[in-house]
């Protein structure tokens, strides 16, 4: 049975933890992370990431405060792209969405990108427009997507069993956003729980681990990323997990 205010407790810790990236110099602006030698920087990406975190919790006015401050169109500091052109298919953006280099060759078997295709292929199925024209290789199904996740996940590690080492926990929380958003009960809750498992006691979330519980041990910091994803999936898995158990009672 899910605990809704253990749950509500740690989103709370982890909203509260990325208080404290905020920059001094603008309040709508955020850090990567606290540290001063790692990583302390403000990504275009995660600024556009936390405009993305505040419309899911449905904080509007944060939201837009965020986007008033940042340009989200600015290529993305750490990998090819603009700064909205992967996190933007979480709150249904597909214009801006980088299909096909998300879904190329180089990237079919990366488990963040299995996730945020198979968000991008549920949006095309509900819209019924399908195939897409100009693609490198015919889209899967999210059905498949889910599948495909669910096969790499390695139930007594605790992360994906086939991604290089140190294992990367972002990749679990997008797959926890994807199964949310394609109602799927069992994903929610086993990754639920594995993010409240793996929170740090400051409300963030690392990225980097080599065991089940066990961060990298050089190197590896609470960060804003990992965070604002883990908060999103949080938050999403306990409103669908909520609607199925209400609707459960009414039967």
């Amino acid at each position: 049975m899910l605990d809704r205010e253990a749950v509500d407790r740690r989103i709370n810790n982890g909203l509260g933890f990325l208080e404290l990236l905020r920059t001094s110099e603008n309040k709508h602006k955020f850090w990567e992370t606290l540290d001063p030698k790692i990583d302390h920087k403000v990504w275009p990406q995660s600024q556009y990431l936390m405009y993305v975190l505040f419309t899911v919790l449905g904080n509007a006015s944060e939201a837009s405060g965020v986007k008033a401050n940042n340009d989200f169109l600015e290529p993305a500091g750490d990998r090819e792209g603009l700064a909205l052109d992967r996190f933007c298919i979480i709150i249904e953006d597909k214009d801006s969405y980088a299909l096909n280099r998300i879904s190329n060759q180089a990237n079919r078997y990366s488990e963040d990108c299995i996730s945020l295709l198979g968000l991008y292929c549920q949006e095309r199925e509900k819209e019924k427009l399908w195939p897409i024209k100009n693609l490198r290789y015919r889209l899967p199904s999210s059905e498949k997507c889910v599948t495909q996740l669910a096969g790499y996940y390695d139930n007594e590690l605790g992360f994906f069993s086939n991604q290089s080492k140190p294992a990367e926990l972002y990749k679990l929380s997008l797959f926890a956003i994807f199964a949310a958003k394609a109602f799927n009960q069992e994903w929610c809750r086993k990754l639920t729980d594995r993010l409240m498992e793996t929170q740090s006691d400051n409300g963030g979330w690392k990225t980097h681990w080599i065991g089940r519980m066990t961060p990298n041990p050089v190197g590896t910091v609470e960060n804003l990323e990992t965070t604002a994803l883990s908060l999103m999936a949080l938050s999403l898995s306990l409103r669908l997990l909520e609607r199925e158990t209400k609707a459960s009672s009414r039967t």
